[in-house]
Order: structure tokens, then C-alpha cells, then sequence
């Protein structure tokens, strides 16, 4: 009986027990789901976060692209509005910025005065943007209030924009006045300037046109000096020989003056009236017949006197002209140096040639007896050319080369 007491208890304390363990596990399962739910939760939670962060970013990205493309848009309206500023008459400006002046004088006025009609008026000043308290007035009085009260609104509006102004003064201006208040008006000033363009493009056209005309007159000018130059520079040496032969005849009458003095009278009087001849002609070739008994000297003070006036009508006379008669007294001058030459050359060819003739002409003295002999080595054979023949060769070229 008592085993079975205790097999009953022990049966009863295994199911209650049992039960309890059920009831743990039930709680444990219960327990473990809210948790599985809470991370889901939280996990989903996470992910929407997660998402919102993402999406959040994006438009950050987006906004600062906006961002970016509008301060790009900024950018080309602040390059037109320069651009349209200045194609505005400058008396459009000078009247815009005498506006301006004059609205900041106004608002500094206005500084002054608000405050002073406040404290008039026992007004405490409120919150900004925010209009204060006003006790009504005694009604003696309410039509001057009334008035008080619109000027003090007005004052306030304008308080308030000049309270924004002093953080950012461009904001704080009025709504921007442009001079172009029409898409034609915009045209017409392109247009006008696109007139001007062309007219400046012809004017600087014009200019170059000018100015290449200028380089080819200095050019042209460069090379008739460089020519007169060159024409100068011939005068030059010319009258350089000319000095030089002057200064041998010089030399040779000195000697003549030398020679004369330890001479007869008969032949210094004979030299005297041969060179008193010679200054009448060149008096007659350059003035004309001689009037009167003149003498050498007044001979030669005329034609000195001839020559200074010649000079000066030189100098009076254009340069176009006296260009040419240079041309064609250097080429006088030329064509008389070319002749002398070819005459002195046929002089010293015909001398030559007959020179040459008088020795082909001439008999040949041949050495008689045997030639001496000397005691040495013997002299080495030279071979000997027929000269008469090269002679007779040489005489026929030259009569074909001067008289054919």
C-alpha cells in the first residue's frame, strides 16, 4: 500500500512537473518568437533605414546636381545681365545708380525715424516682422492714431526689408529693372552694334589697305634713295678721278710755272696769250661773245659767277627733273668711259699686233761655231716647239678678231 502511495505520488509529481516543463517550454517558444520578431523588426526596420539613408542620399546628389546646374544657370544670367547692362545708354545707368543712392539714403532715414515715432507714440518695440500692441487712443484723437498706425505699418514693412538688406544687400534691393523691357528692343541693339561692327571692319580694312600703301610708297622711296645714293656714290668716285687728274695737270702746270720762270719772256708770253685763247672759249661756250676788252681774270670771275647762278637754278629746279638729266649725264659719262676703254684696248692690241708682226718680220741671228761645253752632267733634252708656226697662228687669229 505505502509503494503504491508512493508510485502514485511520484506519478503525480512527474506530470506535475511535466506540466511545468511545458509551460517553461511554451514561454521559452513564446519568448523566442518575440525575439525572432523583434529582429525582424529590427532587421526591417534597419533595411527601411537603410533605404531611406539611400533614397535620402540620392536626393542630396540630385539636389547638388541641381545645385551646380543652377549656379551654371546663375552663372550665364549674371553674363547676359553684365552683357545687357552694358548695352543700356549710360544715361539709364547714371539714373539707376542715383536710384539706388537714393533709396539707401531713405532707408538710413527711415532708421532714424521709426524708433523716434515709436517712442512719440509709447510704442514698444516687438519681435522683428511682428507688429506691436497698440492701445487704442482717446477718441479726441483716433483720426490722427489712425494715420499713425498706417505710417507705422508702412515704416515696419520697410523696417523689415531693410533688417534682410543689411545681411545681403543684393537681396535687399528691389526687383531688378533691366532698359530692355522687349525682345525687340534687343534686336534693334544688336543690329546696331552688328552696324557697327561692319563699319569698324571696313574702317580697320581700310586702315590696312592704307597702311600697305604706305609700306609700298617707303618701299618706293627706300629704292629711289638707295638709287640716288648709288648714282651719288658713281658721282662721287667720278669726280674723285676727276680731282686726281686735275691734280696731275696741277702738278704738271706747277712744273711749267717752274720751268717758266728760268724761261724767255717771248715764251712765257706765248703760254700766257695760248691760255688767255683757252679762257675766251670756254667764256663764249658758256656766256656768249665777249663785249669790250676783258681780261683772263674778269673772263674767269664771269664764268664763276655763270657757274654760282647755274648752282642755284639747280637748286630751284624740281628733283624729278634733275634726276633725269643725272641719269642721262651718267650714262653720257658711262657710254664716254666705254669708248675710251674699247680705244685704249684696240691701241694696245694694234700695238701688239704690230709688235708682234715686226717680229715675225725680224731676221733670226743664228749663233755660229759649236757651243761651249762645260764639265758637268749632261743637260737634260727639252723638246722645242716650232715658234713659227705658233706665231703665224697667233697673227692669223688676231687679224680675224680685229679686222674681220
Amino acid at each position: 500500500m505505502y509503494e503504491k502511495r508512493e508510485l502514485k505520488n511520484a506519478i503525480k509529481n512527474l506530470e506535475e512537473e511535466t506540466a511545468a516543463f511545458e509551460d517553461f517550454l511554451k514561454e521559452k517558444e513564446k519568448a523566442a518568437l518575440d525575439a525572432e520578431k523583434t529582429v525582424n523588426q529590427a532587421t526591417k526596420a534597419k533595411l527601411d533605414k537603410k533605404a531611406e539613408i539611400r533614397k535620402t542620399t540620392e536626393e542630396l546628389m540630385a539636389i547638388k546636381s541641381d545645385i551646380v546646374l543652377y549656379e551654371e544657370i546663375l552663372k550665364e544670367y549674371k553674363q547676359c545681365e553684365k552683357i545687357l547692362t552694358g548695352l543700356s545708354p549710360a544715361q539709364w545707368k547714371d539714373d539707376q545708380i542715383q536710384r539706388k543712392i537714393n533709396q539707401k539714403a531713405c532707408r538710413k532715414k527711415l532708421q532714424v525715424v521709426l524708433p523716434q515715432a515709436m517712442r512719440r507714440l509709447s510704442i514698444k518695440p516687438t519681435r522683428r516682422g511682428t507688429l506691436p500692441d497698440l492701445s487704442l487712443p482717446p477718441p479726441r484723437k483716433s483720426i490722427i492714431a489712425m494715420r499713425t498706425l498706417s505710417a507705422i505699418r508702412r515704416f515696419k514693412r520697410s523696417s523689415i526689408s531693410l533688417d534682410k538688406g543689411q545681411t545681403d544687400d543684393s537681396e535687399s534691393e528691389e526687383e531688378l529693372e533691366l532698359y530692355f523691357t522687349a525682345p525687340k528692343q534687343l534686336l534693334d541693339a544688336f543690329v546696331d552694334l552688328e552696324d557697327q561692327n561692319i563699319s569698324l571692319t571696313k574702317y580697320a580694312q581700310e586702315l590696312d589697305e592704307d597702311l600697305k600703301a604706305l609700306r609700298r610708297k617707303n618701299q618706293r622711296k627706300q629704292k629711289t634713295e638707295e638709287r640716288k645714293i648709288s648714282i651719288l656714290k658713281e658721282q662721287v668716285e667720278s669726280l674723285t678721278e676727276a680731282c686726281v687728274r686735275k691734280e696731275k695737270k696741277v702738278k704738271k702746270l706747277k712744273a711749267g710755272m717752274f720751268s717758266l720762270d728760268g724761261s724767255k719772256p717771248d715764251t712765257q708770253a706765248a703760254m700766257l696769250q695760248t691760255i688767255k685763247e683757252k679762257i675766251a672759249e670756254v667764256y663764249k661756250a658758256c656766256i656768249g661773245e665777249i663785249q669790250g676788252p676783258f681780261d683772263a681774270m674778269n673772263m674767269l670771275a664771269g664764268i664763276e659767277h655763270c657757274f654760282e647762278e647755274i648752282l642755284e637754278k639747280f637748286e630751284l629746279m624740281p628733283p624729278d627733273i634733275l634726276e633725269v638729266a643725272e641719269k642721262r649725264k651718267l650714262r653720257e659719262q658711262k657710254k664716254r668711259a666705254h669708248v675710251e676703254k674699247l680705244k685704249k684696248e684696240e691701241l694696245y692690241h694694234e700695238q701688239r699686233r704690230l709688235y708682234t708682226l715686226q717680229r715675225a718680220l725680224a731676221d733670226t741671228k743664228r749663233k755660229e761655231g759649236r757651243k761651249l761645253m762645260i764639265r758637268s752632267d749632261p743637260p737634260s733634252i727639252k723638246k722645242t716647239t716650232n715658234y713659227n708656226e705658233e706665231m703665224i697662228r697667233r697673227m692669223q687669229e688676231e687679224e680675224k678678231y680685229f679686222f674681220t
